[in-house]
């Protein structure tokens, strides 16, 4: 089918702009490699721009000018695109931006800690990396899923055996020949120099720093092309970042300092609500397949719109604060998971699976639905289908991340890391009715702060019928995070009646 958009009377196809696109990509690429001192190991890929990014910038660019023709009266109408169609800042960020750090990055840095992105890997000395690899190769399969499809070979072993390094291991998956590896810019790197400077041994470094990352972006699956857009950033990242996180919950929530990918534990709360319901398995395939589809048509279609809305009303690449609205996808997952349960929102979710989001007539009667996650925002726990729903093992389960996302810190020390940390008042707190466990502001917190995590809705439920608003639990700390989740667990298996303000004291 001929997709095309209107901007200023010239008619543009996706296939035109897909051309564009690589097009800039390909002279920033060429001009970048042609610098003195850039590297191109013998077999190295050239950069490319990744099919997944090429195929969500082409939406935008679709959706963008039919926004535009819906509004060509009004100032919102052309302020984000390009006089060739593609969609501003997206196209230059991914075009231009991107390559020439990753050329930078990978090909011409001369620093003992680049050099560390091509030291050849020993597992025995990495022992993050090593367990890491091990669980992610083993809960991919006892997922179903091949784990050879995901990362590139069929065990760790031979894994680092074909990809030796840090750079040849990141070079071959999803975004490695378009995009900068996380963990490795210049203030991650500066870090990385002064551990060595201090006479860290490399591989301690490597593994300290880079190991997270790395496994994160094995998670994101190999490069693949694209006939369509790809499921929503929010998706792939929540599914990926829960796939690393399953693989080494360190990495997500740190024992040690700089050992985590940092602030990334709102994705995982809606990769672990999905895996919930949808199964680890149908999550996870995600990664390799690029469809979203086995979610079921409802959920793809919502997230799917939701990303859009999110485009439309921001025009700019996404980046990890998308997150601080975690516990609204939440809502609208939930809704759309079971709409005929869920009242307006899940009504709302209907519309989006009976429009679409690939014509432009489905763009056009997109951008008429109100905004997803506000209206999600809007919309009480006790009218969605989870806090309905009986108390199954897997919410109390779930108690155990909540407690862990909420004894941590996101800081700059000196770039941005998340660190292990009490709570400043050693107090948790849950709001019974917005389903959320909280403390307090931590005075080092650059972001996420106060931090918050979801309280399972079928157990807030079962504390609202006893009569229970707000819970106020004290006398945590990391070291009784055991005792914690305990309290949390007892509290909802008794059946006595609770006090509007309930006080649970861990010395008591």
């Amino acid at each position: 089918m001929r997709r095309v958009t209107r901007y200023h009377h010239v008619v543009t196809t996706a296939a035109e702009l897909r051309e564009r696109l690589d097009a800039r990509f390909d002279s920033t690429a060429r001009a970048e490699l042609a610098i003195p001192g850039t590297r191109s190991p013998e077999g190295w890929p050239p950069p490319r721009l990744p099919p997944a990014l090429r195929e969500s910038i082409t939406g935008a660019a679709l959706l963008a000018a039919a926004d535009h023709h819906a509004h060509s009266t009004s100032s919102r109408a052309t302020s984000s695109t390009s006089a060739d169609g593609l969609p501003e800042p997206l196209a230059l960020h991914y075009t231009h931006f991107m390559p020439r750090q990753q050329i930078e990055q990978l090909c011409r840095g001369a620093s003992p800690a680049h050099a560390l992105l091509w030291r050849p890997l020993e597992l025995a000395e990495l022992p993050r990396l090593h367990a890491a690899l091990g669980d992610l190769y083993a809960i991919v399969s006892a997922a179903g899923l091949d784990p050879t499809a995901l990362c590139g070979a069929a065990s760790p072993a031979e894994l680092i055996a074909a990809r030796p390094t840090i750079a040849e291991l990141y070079v071959h998956t999803l975004f490695g020949r378009g995009l900068p590896m996380l963990g490795a810019y210049p203030p991650e790197l500066a870090v990385m120099a002064r551990d060595l400077d201090l006479e860290a041994a490399p591989e301690q470094v490597i593994d300290l720093h880079l190991s997270g990352q790395i496994v994160h972006e094995l998670c994101h699956g190999p490069a693949r092309e694209h006939d369509r857009p790809p499921p929503p950033w929010l998706l792939i990242e929540a599914a990926a970042l829960h796939l690393g996180a399953c693989a080494r919950r360190e990495h997500v929530f740190p024992v040690t300092p700089a050992e985590a990918v940092p602030g990334v534990s709102l994705f995982v709360l809606l990769g672990e609500a999905l895996a919930r319901r949808h199964g680890r398995g149908t999550l996870w395939s995600l990664l390799t397949s690029g469809d979203d589809r086995a979610l079921g048509a409802t959920v793809s279609s919502t997230l799917a719109a939701l990303g859009w809305q999110d485009w439309l009303r921001r025009r700019q690449p996404p980046f990890s604060p998308d997150a601080l609205r975690a516990l609204d996808w939440l809502r609208l997952a939930d809704a759309a998971r079971a709409p005929t349960r869920a009242g307006a929102l899940g009504q709302l979710c209907l519309r989006t699976e009976a429009t679409g989001v690939a014509t432009p007539a489905a763009i056009a009667a997109l951008l008429e639905l109100p905004a997803l996650d506000d209206a999600a925002a809007r919309t009480p726990w006790s009218e969605l289908p989870w806090w309905h729903d009986a108390p199954e093992p897997a919410d109390v389960a779930l108690l155990d991340l909540a407690v862990h996302a909420l004894l941590q810190v996101h800081r700059m020390a000196p770039n941005f890391q998340t660190h292990p940390a009490d709570p400043p008042d050693g107090v948790l707190t849950i709001d019974v009715a917005a389903c959320e466990l909280s403390r307090a502001r931590h005075p080092a917190g650059v972001f996420a702060e106060p931090a918050r995590w979801l309280f399972p809705p079928a157990l807030a439920r079962g504390l609202a019928e006893r009569g229970a608003r707000h819970v106020r639990l004290t006398g945590v700390s990391r070291a009784r995070a055991a005792a914690a989740i305990a309290a949390l667990g007892d509290l909802f298996h008794a059946t006595t009646p609770l006090a509007g303000d309930t006080r649970l004291d861990l010395g008591a």
